[in-house]
């Protein structure tokens, strides 16, 4: 009878301590799941749908923003580009931005209306899977669509 009995509480034990690592490993993974899906949104790539100041796009240029190494390039209608970030809660400049000088004669007035309006960029906000960037004044300066 008492074999009985310890074997009983043993056999508990191991099915108590077996679950609990089992539950365990779960955790672990919704947790690099988190962290997986914040990564991604730490890294967008955004297809720039509206400019300020132009119509109509005949290239939409392209922006690849890296909130973890601080970074944006993309392609500003006909050369490439990239620069720093610098952000603090919703403010954001573009620092030190360099692009490729080939040229293009038909996509030119995109190309220069997108570069100035990220020199006056001051703020952002993310609505879905929209990105739009604001001047001080908060006017609307860039709409970007991933």
């Amino acid at each position: 009878m008492k074999k009985q009995i310890i074997s009983i509480v043993l056999l508990s034990f191991i099915l108590l301590f077996s679950c609990n690592s089992t539950k365990k490993s779960a955790d672990e993974g919704d947790e690099t799941t988190k962290k997986s899906e914040m990564l991604k949104k730490m890294i967008t790539e955004y297809t720039i749908i509206e400019i300020y100041g132009l119509e109509t796009l005949a290239k939409k240029p392209t922006m690849k923003i890296d909130f973890e190494k601080n970074v944006v390039s993309g392609n500003a209608a006909c050369n490439q580009y990239g620069g720093n970030i610098i952000r603090k809660g919703n403010t954001i400049r573009f620092d030190r931005l360099m692009a490729t000088k080939m040229y293009c004669s038909e996509f030119n007035k995109i190309e220069k209306s997108f570069m100035k309006m990220l020199s006056h960029t001051h703020h952002y906000k993310v609505e879905g899977n929209k990105i739009k960037l604001y001047d001080k004044a908060d006017a609307l300066l860039i709409v970007g669509k991933e």
